[in-house]
């Protein structure tokens, strides 16, 4: 067990080395998201903190958003719940209608309405941090204990989304199901455009028109609707 601890650690210093060599000849985006990724799955988030913010002012435009989103996510990771919250504020008041934004209010939304339980909270940021990186089973097991709890709903919400990470698209639309279910007044639009996205992997394009036109028809103005339009076109549902 010893042994197979030190391979893995081993595998991630070699593959942390050579995504720093590929930054220093030529710094992308995508590999500063790579680097951060593998600091969060070791736990190592004043790290990947401090990498971000090295690379804050490097990109422009949508690039920053993106960079300024993850480091967002990294000081929520890390249990920095305020630090957190002043960065998704910063980035809805920088890009307050782009994609990303809608993506800082929810974080923030959820903040807003847990913060009572601060030791909640961190642990769903930590169950989230285990899906970000791929740890699925650890996630599954994490968020499974908060279902009950006053984090549920997004609970629930991760949990499908670990599901569909895993290609295990009927149990995600049921953490959907059961999310509607248990919590019928929640917020989180995102799951309507979730539940419509895996109908449609699974062919089921009927459910998913459906599903689409509702939201569009219930939120005419708002960003989801914006995405439920898209994805009626791209899938020729109109």
């Amino acid at each position: 067990m010893i042994l197979l601890y030190l391979l893995f650690y081993l595998e991630f210093d070699t593959k942390i080395d050579s995504l720093k060599a590929s930054l220093i000849q030529n710094p992308q985006l995508s590999t500063v998201l790579e680097l951060n990724k593998y600091y969060l799955s070791m736990g190592k988030f004043n790290k990947a903190i401090n990498l971000l913010k090295e690379y804050e002012n490097h990109f422009k435009s949508e690039e920053k958003s993106v960079l300024d989103f993850n480091i967002g996510d990294d000081f929520f990771f890390a249990g920095k719940i305020l630090e957190a919250r002043d960065e998704y504020l910063k980035l809805v008041g920088r890009y307050p209608h782009s994609e990303i934004a809608n993506d800082a209010l929810e974080r923030l939304y959820f903040i807003e309405s847990a913060r009572k339980n601060m030791i909640l909270l961190k642990k769903l940021a930590h169950a989230i941090c285990f899906y970000q990186t791929d740890q699925l089973d650890t996630a599954q097991d994490s968020l499974k204990t908060l279902l009950k709890s006053g984090v549920g709903a997004y609970a629930y919400y991760y949990l499908a989304f670990t599901y569909k990470k895993k290609e295990d698209l009927s149990l995600a639309l049921s953490a959907l199901k059961e999310l509607n279910n248990s919590f019928p007044d929640h917020k989180i639009h995102n799951v309507f455009l979730l539940i419509a996205e895996i109908h449609l992997q699974l062919n089921n394009e009927k459910e998913a028109q459906e599903i689409l036109e509702n939201l569009i028809v219930e939120k005419p103005t708002s960003i989801y609707a914006v995405r439920a339009r898209e994805m009626l076109r791209e899938h020729q549902l109109e």
